[in-house]
């Protein structure tokens, strides 16, 4: 693959993207009321495998994306977390440290659950659309299944200019 190898096919809810040495395969799940277009899902998408190149990444790789509302994700941070109330995003790693090479098969990274209620809710907290609201919550998810963490402010530091560089990339801004 090359850095021009970009392809895009959608076969239902999943997609396969190329990028540099990058395959992602990612589903996307609408499991609310709100209606979203393809354009959200090829975004949400470029900010995935953005996420993996700018970390280092080559290979194969899968994510899944569900998008919920407010009540599903309460649910799921009370039962996983024990934090009793919603949240804009969840993410369910599926490694420790997930390699930086794939091998024979794709390697499920993990899952993403992100809470439309929430994300437009903080777009109009923000000032901003809900675009860049859902690309950040998928970056800041992302780097989440790739290790990072922001509970000591040090990790904080690096993980919000990561999100930053990737999303000012992508030319999403507030």
């Amino acid at each position: 693959m090359t850095n021009d190898d970009v392809q895009v096919v959608e076969m239902d809810s999943l997609y396969d993207k190329h990028l540099a040495d990058v395959r992602l395969y990612t589903e996307i799940i609408n499991e609310q009321d709100i209606q979203i277009d393809e354009q959200l899902d090829h975004i949400l998408i470029d900010v995935a495998i953005n996420t993996l190149v700018a970390e280092g990444y080559k290979g194969e790789y899968e994510v899944s994306i569900s998008i919920v509302d407010d009540e599903h994700i309460h649910r799921l941070n009370r039962e996983h977390r024990g934090i009793n109330r919603a949240t804009d995003v969840l993410s369910f790693p599926q490694w420790d440290i997930v390699p930086k090479q794939s091998m024979d098969m794709p390697i499920h990274i993990g899952d993403i659950i992100i809470s439309m209620d929430m994300a437009i809710l903080q777009a109009k907290n923000y000032g901003h659309d809900i675009i860049r609201e859902m690309a950040f919550l998928t970056v800041h998810s992302i780097l989440h299944l790739l290790g990072y963490d922001h509970e000591a402010d040090e990790q904080r530091v690096v993980m919000r200019a990561k999100e930053k560089e990737i999303l000012k990339k992508l030319n999403i801004t507030r």
